[in-house]
């Protein structure tokens, strides 16, 4: 989470598109994975992402867990680092 975070301060700097307000929790980063696992399991592997979070036809679980946008300003800094 510390190189993440890091690594989405300095995205930060360089974007105008990128909206990071809060830093990455240990409950946000394993929701976050959580919504990957499920996102397989349900196999949505050429699904756009924006269709998971749709009212009519995406998964409710997205929806409750974060915004989309969120959760792709998320895998835009991911970083495993260390």
């Amino acid at each position: 989470m510390r190189h993440t975070n890091a690594h989405a301060a300095e995205i930060k700097l360089n974007s105008q598109r990128f909206h990071w307000n809060d830093d990455l929790s240990a409950t946000e980063l394993e929701a976050c994975v959580g919504l990957l696992i499920l996102a397989g399991v349900q196999k949505c592997k050429n699904q756009a992402l924006g269709e998971l979070w749709d009212e009519q036809w995406g998964f409710p679980v997205f929806r409750t867990t974060t915004s989309c946008n969120r959760f792709i300003d998320i895998l835009r800094a991911l970083r495993f680092d260390d």
